[in-house]
């Protein structure tokens, strides 16, 4: 197993992509960890922030840990919290996906439902997150594009449809 750490250099994805092929066979599997900007809302502050977040990228070979790739796909992307796409507290689109936190007793969660019903802030908050779904599809579509991708799905571990709950947000006026 290789490892490089590319953090210095300031790699982009044409010199990524040029190591990567160096080593390409079909029972290997490249990872790339980066960043990209999103949107986020600081619930302990209640303060909007755009900065770098944790991105995943996973390339699997054909015969990469015993064929994986032919039922979880040839490359994987993590994106992170899902939160930066749907909000917290199901405030979003709520008919699209059940709320756990309708109940919740929890301060911060009481004071996050109150901050949202006073003013523009959910509206603020619905416009930031849909930048960040437009960012998201705009990236896929650009993947998309540059890679011979016969067909994409984008999942969520938290919803049951996450690319029809994306949908109903951008919808959502």
């Amino acid at each position: 197993m290789a490892y490089w750490d590319l953090r210095p250099t300031k790699f982009g994805p044409a010199e990524v992509a040029a190591l990567a092929i160096q080593q390409l066979n079909f029972d290997s599997a490249y990872q790339v960890a980066g960043k990209w900007d999103l949107w986020g809302l600081e619930i302990e502050s209640l303060k909007w922030q755009h900065k770098p977040e944790p991105l995943l990228l996973t390339c699997q070979g054909l015969d990469f840990d015993g064929g994986i790739a032919a039922t979880d796909g040839n490359f994987l992307v993590d994106l992170g919290f899902e939160h930066f796409f749907t909000g917290h507290a199901g405030l979003l689109a709520p008919g699209a996906a059940a709320n756990p936190f309708d109940s919740s007793d929890h301060p911060v969660e009481h004071t996050f439902r109150r901050w949202m019903s006073s003013g523009g802030n959910l509206k603020e908050y619905h416009a930031r997150t849909r930048e960040n779904i437009q960012l998201l599809f705009a990236w896929m579509e650009r993947i998309e594009g540059a890679l011979p991708v016969e067909r994409s799905e984008l999942w969520s571990e938290g919803e049951e449809n996450f690319e029809t709950r994306l949908d109903a947000i951008l919808g959502q006026r």
